[in-house]
């Protein structure tokens, strides 16, 4: 039996995307890298609460992030390199009398 379907292609945009998310107890930090782009879009949330919205370039490789929900405060700091695709970040959270002092690299 002949069929007409359409050999499947890959889109080449898809797999030079990287997704991914980081959580810091209360904090929640989630991204996305487009290579062809080269640009990491990344957004930050403090107990489900929108606290930062980012787009990161070569041109502006770094960015901070950050606020205070209830007993809550974070500041999130980040940079990339787009060469090593690797991304820096550096967390500052207190939440309930805790506080939580982190850096560190994602690879890309």
């Amino acid at each position: 039996m002949a069929t007409n379907a359409a050999p499947y292609n890959f889109d080449k945009e898809l797999l030079q995307n990287t997704h991914g998310q980081i959580n810091w107890g209360p904090l929640s930090l989630s991204y996305s890298l487009n290579l062809s782009k080269l640009s990491l879009v990344a957004n930050a949330t403090l107990l489900g609460v929108n606290v930062g919205h980012v787009q990161i370039d070569p041109q502006h490789p770094e960015a901070q992030l950050g606020g205070s929900v209830g007993f809550a405060t974070a500041k999130l700091m980040l940079s990339v390199d787009f060469d090593k695709k690797v991304l820096h970040y550096v967390v500052d959270l207190e939440a309930f009398g805790h506080g939580i002092n982190k850096k560190g690299d994602i690879h890309l």
